[in-house]
């Protein structure tokens, strides 16, 4: 796999140069997302490691690629987990991480009847995504992030996909940034005593590409949501 990677990056050897870099040994500012193939363990338990080696290495060329198509980096991968990262030195960098989420589930989903064909299971990803600050070290030529808050909430949110059965979380340090995307809000997230409960999202793509029957649908179920978030029960029933 990790020949997979070296090909991949050598590949997109001139994107990377255009590629902001973190400052090394210092706290920086950055959107992390990571990817886990769900259910992994129980996969692994029944693919023979062949055929296993195979299964993820479709998985992550896709994922991979748009990691770089978007102007990610690549600093850590676990095999059937990756961390992606986008410097907030890029304006867009919340857009294209999510941009590269929904590419993601994308496209796991239209290789379904190709891992069929092949005679391996079909799979999901989980994604979990958020903003903020990082601790960075350099090892060799790539930027290796460490731990931060950022990175630890990002980890956190692929935790809770399975939990609200959707393929991406989202945090509001994500969401805030683009208007044009639209999102379901899915709970409150306990932040600490020192710092107020947030939302989590489910990003669901462009607001242009959403029917109307889907964003009537969406507002009401944040109406909904609103409601009983406020313990307005009654009110909620009515809607």
């Amino acid at each position: 796999l990790w020949l997979l990677i070296r090909e991949l990056i050598t590949r997109n050897k001139t994107l990377r140069g255009n590629m902001p870099t973190y400052a090394a040994g210092l706290e920086d500012q950055a959107t992390v997302l990571y990817v886990d193939l769900a259910q992994f363990a129980e996969i692994s338990d029944t693919l023979e490691p062949r055929r296993l080696t195979k299964l993820i290495s479709l998985i992550a060329s896709s994922a991979i690629e748009l990691v770089y198509q978007h102007e990610g980096q690549l600093p850590l991968y676990f095999g059937h987990m990756f961390m992606a990262t986008w410097s907030t030195d890029n304006p867009d960098h919340a857009r294209n991480a999510v941009t590269t989420a929904l590419g993601i589930i994308e496209a796991v989903a239209l290789l379904a009847p190709k891992l069929l064909q092949q005679g391996l299971p079909k799979v999901r990803v989980n994604i979990g995504i958020s903003s903020g600050p990082v601790k960075v070290r350099k090892m060799g030529l790539q930027a290796f992030l460490l731990s931060g808050p950022a990175i630890e909430q990002a980890s956190r949110l692929v935790r809770l996909a399975p939990f609200y059965d959707v393929r991406c979380v989202v945090d509001e340090s994500i969401q805030k940034h683009y208007e044009d995307f639209s999102y379901r809000k899915l709970d409150t997230l306990e932040s600490g005593a020192t710092r107020p409960d947030a939302w989590l999202f489910e990003p669901l793509g462009l607001r242009e590409n959403l029917s109307l029957l889907h964003y009537y649908e969406l507002q009401k179920y944040h109406e909904i949501l609103e409601l009983l978030s406020a313990q307005n029960l009654s009110s909620a029933h009515k809607n």
